[in-house]
């Protein structure tokens, strides 16, 4: 309380290069490009419903480690996006906000559905 800090924590896949719990204070996000790239996105503050949120593809954040290690990393891809989606909750700000098309947000039994039917059209 009363202490003036901005904490970030995300985890990323093990293929990642940076892969594994990332903890940041007083971060700074980059977004490296005009682009956005549609994906679908969940979160547990809005719960059983998934949306389709444009994003920034590569992203570059800083700040320092709770040690106090300085860090500064370049992303690409999904890693990019949990970096956008966990540096707007320190704003307030949860996915369906960002969605440009209300009408892409759906219950997760929806979701589940929509993947594995896109799965099935792949094979």
């Amino acid at each position: 309380v009363h202490v003036p800090l901005r904490v970030v924590v995300f985890i990323t896949p093990e293929e990642d290069e940076h892969a594994g719990v990332t903890a940041i204070v007083n971060p700074v996000l980059d977004l490296l490009t005009a682009e956005r790239v549609e994906g679908w996105e969940g979160c547990l503050s809005v719960p059983g419903l998934q949306g389709v949120v444009p994003r920034a593809p590569k992203v570059r954040y800083s700040g320092v480690t709770p040690d106090g290690t300085p860090i500064d990393r370049t992303v690409e891809g999904f890693h990019a996006v949990v970096v956008q989606h966990e540096f707007d909750h320190l704003d307030g700000i949860l996915y369906p906000q960002r969605m440009t098309n209300l009408g892409q947000l759906i219950f997760e039994s929806e979701a589940r559905w929509l993947h594995s039917e896109a799965e099935d059209e792949e094979e």
